[in-house]
């Protein structure tokens, strides 16, 4: 009876939604004593509980997923659910892409070096309402379903922008660095900063290099974006990338912290002043370009904006 209860509970569970909380009543047949009559049984069968515990009389016990169920009914159950990874293809180093799955995606806010940097930043978006961190840096975390290589992005409502960014990306034998776009929903920001970064989409470039082929020239790399507002092509943000911190402090900084830096992490590592204030575009270009060795990483996106019903 238990291996068949067990069984029942393993088909219940691969049929119920990664978050659903269900609650189930489970009964089994057994001979009905008839009234009067000691040790008499009728033929017919009645419903009893095959497990304690009763709400208006009825044996129930509920199923929680977190996020495979209980491992009072599932000893042996995969120690964790399989993930929907989204799947990137990246060129390494020059080669031939490859497909990749990334299984966590981390944005790190307020990475600045220069502290007066730094500072312009928090002003720029304080002017639209964005509170100024409690801390810097600071590490959000947001789902790797996000990242897109599209060439176009849809979001909800006038309010969203693009902001250049370089990221590394961990495989199982080397960092890698690549450029993007941590897209952010302003309006909401001012209200959630994780959550303002949870409704947009994050492009990402399709070529990478090895991180530690740069690390002897870091601070010669420059990173810019150039943005299209009401048709005009415009220079959005641009300087050197050691405005921000080293991407080896921010990954010690954020393992300080809790955080597991393992093979299919990806880091966003933060962003330059912009020039003239944030605003919306229509188009949005990132270039990250190694003057020592003559090559530039380069990607861009096409922004549609779909209707805020409310």
């Amino acid at each position: 009876m238990n291996r068949n209860i067990d069984r029942i509970l393993w088909n219940l569970k691969e049929g119920f939604s990664a978050n659903a909380v269900c609650v189930m009543v489970i009964t089994a047949a057994a001979p009905r004593k008839l009234p009067g009559f000691p040790g008499k049984t009728d033929e017919r069968k009645e419903s009893r509980p095959l497990l304690a515990g009763n709400t208006l009389g009825w044996p129930v016990f509920a199923i929680l997923r977190k996020p495979y169920g209980n491992d009072r009914f599932w000893p042996n159950r995969p120690a964790a659910m399989p993930l929907t990874l989204p799947s990137l293809s990246f060129a390494f180093a020059g080669a031939a892409p490859r497909a990749v799955s990334v299984r966590d995606c981390v944005v790190a806010g307020w990475t600045g070096r220069d502290a007066a940097a730094m500072e312009h930043h928090i002003a720029e978006l304080a002017v639209l309402g964005v509170p100024r961190p409690t801390a810097t840096p600071c590490f959000y975390r947001v789902a790797a379903a996000l990242l897109t290589q599209a060439p176009a992005i849809q979001v909800v409502g006038p309010d969203t922008s693009g902001e250049a960014e370089f990221f590394i990306y961990q495989d199982d034998t080397a960092r890698w660095l690549g450029v993007g776009s941590d897209h952010t929903d302003r309006a909401l920001e001012t209200h959630n900063v994780s959550l303002a970064k949870q409704v947009c989409a994050k492009p990402v470039g399709t070529e990478l290099w090895r991180l530690d082929e740069v690390a002897p020239h870091w601070d010669r790399l420059e990173l810019r974006s150039h943005a299209t507002i009401d048709g005009v092509r415009t220079l959005y943000q641009e300087g050197p990338v050691t405005t921000m911190r080293d991407p080896g402090d921010l990954i010690d900084r954020y393992t300080a912290q809790g955080g597991a830096f393992g093979a299919g992490t990806l880091m966003f590592c933060g962003t330059l002043a912009v020039r003239g204030g944030v605003r919306p575009a229509t188009r949005f270009e990132i270039a990250l370009h190694d003057p020592v060795l003559g090559r530039t990483l380069t990607h861009a996106y096409v922004v549609e904006v779909l209707p805020n019903a409310g």
